[in-house]
């Protein structure tokens, strides 16, 4: 009886007392915990269509950026969720764009800015940004007329020094005056253009030469001077894009500077007549707004030794059929000389071999005559080939 009595007070103790067995550790496992993971939120990009409209494109442009730092996105994910929102022609112009980029061997597009660039140089044309310019100051025209009749009536006074209207001699605008002080270059025409040099990086406190070029005087490749008809216009450069005159092989030549040209060119009426040697183009490639006869080819090179004054230097060209001018500078040039154009007096300001030079522009008056002079010398080689020809079929 006894034994009995403790076995079933061990078997009571055994199932009345459970939590005994679990905080030993008897056979017990906790669960699992569940670990919840945040959601990915989907990024949904604007469609881009590929259409010729530039604002679309900005517009597509500005979208992106601002969804890029919304969402966090990666660098190495940019690429690929943007081309995911092309359809229509953007599609079919990044597919030929990869599969060209292949051929050539060239690495693939994996950054936003690479795109970016691919895509400007496709939307947006390069007289674009001119477009936007002239649109400002045709605001700011009408924005001035407002205000223009308050200076009326000074616009009668009439200069005795530059013929100009609105001043006097003593206070003409055309004087040359040149004021160093310290760091500081104080130009002409009574307005004070600052250069300012860091101090850090200039060593000695020497004045700087600085050196003015002006047109080179001399008839347009042998030109006979228009003397009647003068132009009777105002020397205001406020409407005038850059023209000179340089010196080629002893021969007065028309020149622009154009910040909007992605290229410099040499007119191939100027190789002919001074017989420049010119080679093949490495990479050919197509013009249209230069000739209206339809897309031009561009295969030729020519070097171009020319000299403004004191500066001499040789500019590599392509050789195209143009009638605006001689020689024409773009940005190669400007971005090699490190180019600074000042507005108001239409100058441009560079350092070649460690000498500053200034470069004054031609006047509106004398932009005219050359213009005319140009048009009356093609006048009379046409008029000279077409007497040729009735000679040749006369014989």
């Amino acid at each position: 009886m006894k034994k009995h009595k403790k076995k079933s007070r061990s078997s009571h103790s055994r199932y009345t007392s459970p939590n005994e067995s679990i905080n030993q550790g008897d056979h017990y496992q906790p669960p699992p915990r569940r670990t919840i993971r945040p959601r990915e939120v989907k990024v949904f990009f604007p469609q881009f269509f590929g259409k010729d409209d530039v604002e679309s494109y900005l517009d597509w442009e500005m979208k992106v950026e601002q969804l890029f730092p919304c969402h966090k996105v990666s660098e190495e994910r940019k690429v690929p969720l943007a081309t995911l929102s092309f359809q229509g022609h953007a599609m079919y112009w990044w597919t030929a764009l990869e599969r060209k980029r292949r051929l050539h061997n060239d690495p693939p597009i994996r950054y936003w800015n690479d795109l970016k660039s691919a895509m400007r140089r496709r939307h947006i044309p390069t007289y674009y940004g001119r477009e936007l310019m002239n649109k400002l100051q045709r605001l700011q025209q009408r924005i001035g007329k407002v205000t223009s009749h308050t200076s009326s009536r000074t616009s009668d006074i009439k200069c005795f020094k530059c013929l100009g209207r609105g001043h006097i001699a003593s206070q003409c605008p055309t004087k040359k005056v040149m004021i160093m002080m310290g760091h500081d270059i104080y130009s002409s025409q009574d307005e004070a253009i600052t250069f300012s040099s860091n101090s850090e990086e200039e060593a000695s406190d020497e004045e700087e030469n600085v050196e003015s070029t002006f047109p080179y005087e001399g008839e347009l490749l042998m030109i006979r001077r228009l003397l009647n008809n003068q132009p009777s216009g105002t020397l205001s450069q406020r409407e005038n894009i850059f023209n000179t005159r340089c010196k080629v092989l002893n021969n007065a030549c028309s020149l622009i500077v154009d910040s909007g040209s992605w290229c410099n060119y040499c007119s191939t009426r100027l190789v002919e007549k001074l017989d420049l040697t010119s080679s093949p183009q490495p990479k050919p490639y197509q013009l249209h707004w230069l000739n209206e006869d339809g897309d031009l080819v561009v295969d030729q090179l020519v070097k171009v030794k020319l000299s403004i004054g004191n500066y001499e230097d040789v500019v590599l060209c392509d050789v195209v059929p143009m009638e605006a001018c001689h020689i024409l500078l773009g940005r190669p040039w400007q971005f090699d000389k490190k180019t600074m154009h000042i507005d108001l007096t239409n100058e441009i300001t560079f350092t070649h071999r460690e000498k500053k030079f200034v470069l004054h522009p031609l006047s509106p008056q004398q932009v005219v005559e050359d213009q005319a002079q140009m048009k009356l010398k093609r006048e009379s080689e046409k008029r000279l080939k077409k007497k040729k020809k009735r000679e040749k079929k006369s014989l």
